[in-house]
């Protein structure tokens, strides 16, 4: 059964984690991580509220949503 290419190129979204022995590595990876986390939080969050500044604060300034 095909994916489709969208689907097909969604697996590689996830980075691996770097070695387990390299702590300054792994703490930025988490960090990196969690601050992407937080991006879909606020979207989803201003998305519900109704808060567009809060959606617009997401994307860059020139970037166009179609």
């Amino acid at each position: 059964m095909s994916r489709g290419p969208l689907r097909e190129a969604m697996k590689f979204q996830r980075s691996p984690p770097p070695p387990a022995g390299d702590l300054a590595a792994t703490v930025a990876w988490l960090r990196d991580r969690t601050l992407i986390a937080d991006l879909y939080d606020r979207y989803a969050y201003g998305v519900d509220s109704l808060d567009m500044e809060l959606v617009r604060s997401v994307f860059l300034p020139d970037c166009e949503v179609v």
